[in-house]
């Protein structure tokens, strides 16, 4: 285990510096054949280099991933703006696989019946519908129309009542997709870990329903369910960028895209801030990783029967 886990944290160090290499070159490269002179790719490939070389000797040396036009450093607000992104993206996280998973085992053991065909429904509905498309009936139901949520991300001057409820609606926008999602898959496991032999043989043994339906239906569902939790968790991150966006909310998104666009009223151009860019790429694939890495350890520890290997370690 503790072998495999330093391992997985090399190649997360490796893959950070291959991203941001790979983010800075690409970007400073395309910004230079936009707006300089006509000149050999190659040439800006050699100037991108050498940009490349002293950007990252600061950053190894002194942590200096430069500074805005206002002389903040790069990285404490990109830090700052992060904490903003993923307490949302937490919140709602504990919110859609708690609740998927509860929905799930609710449909499993009442097949067939009302609750059944109300999380089916539910999930059917809110599967085909995007987040970023959500949102706006979201702003336009509880926002404008029954004011029960701000429709925009509250100031930072608001009451902290306002501020509880402006989470609703963007975590609701964030949720309601992957807890469908989640209650699928989790009630689809049980259905079919219930039918079998293990579980006739449980049975056979003297267990209730429910006492099966516990420790073996529940346990099972969650092996399956664990490594879809990543990509899930990967689309919501990038589903995020677009409804923080739209509500306002002054994290990663906004940042991001001034980044990436210049606004002149008519005349908007694409210009890449690269010192904005890369450290945003750097940390966001960072967290992924991480939470991979997490995701493949917990599961280990769910089913004993899955062991992680590697050179040095034959089995957790």
């Amino acid at each position: 285990m503790v072998w495999y886990i330093i391992k997985r944290i090399i190649l997360v160090i490796l893959a950070l510096f291959v991203i941001m290499t790979t983010v800075f070159i690409l970007t400073r490269v395309s910004m230079l054949q936009i707006w300089s002179l006509p000149h050999p790719v190659s040439e800006d490939f050699k100037i991108a280099w050498n940009d490349y070389k002293i950007y990252l000797d600061n950053i190894v040396s002194r942590w200096d991933w430069g500074e805005d036009k206002y002389y903040t450093p790069i990285w404490d607000l990109v830090l700052e703006k992060a904490k903003v992104s993923l307490k949302y993206n937490v919140i709602a996280f504990v919110f859609y696989f708690f609740g998927g998973v509860s929905l799930g085992v609710v449909a499993a053991y009442y097949k067939n019946k009302t609750a059944d065909y109300l999380i089916s429904l539910f999930s059917m509905l809110f599967n085909s519908i995007p987040g970023f498309v959500l949102i706006f009936f979201l702003i336009l139901l509880f926002g404008y129309h029954l004011k029960w949520f701000p429709p925009q991300e509250p100031f930072q001057n608001a009451s902290l009542y306002r501020k509880f409820l402006g989470f609703f609606i963007p975590v609701l926008a964030l949720s309601l997709g992957p807890m469908g999602k989640i209650a699928q898959t989790v009630r689809g496991e049980i259905l079919d870990s219930m039918q079998s032999p293990q579980y006739l043989l449980l049975r056979a043994k003297g267990l209730t329903k429910k006492q099966a339906f516990i420790r073996h239906g529940i346990k099972d569902s969650m092996v399956v369910m664990l490594p879809e939790i990543v990509p899930l968790f990967v689309y919501v991150i990038n589903m995020s960028f677009v409804i923080e966006y739209t509500y306002n909310i002054n994290g990663l998104a906004n940042l991001f895209f001034n980044a990436l666009i210049s606004f002149g009223g008519a005349n908007n151009s694409i210009y890449v801030n690269t010192q904005i860019a890369v450290p945003v790429a750097v940390l966001l694939v960072g967290v992924i990783m991480i939470f991979s890495l997490i995701s493949d350890v917990t599961l280990a520890f769910v089913d004993p029967r899955i062991a992680i290997r590697s050179k040095k370690s034959k089995k957790i």
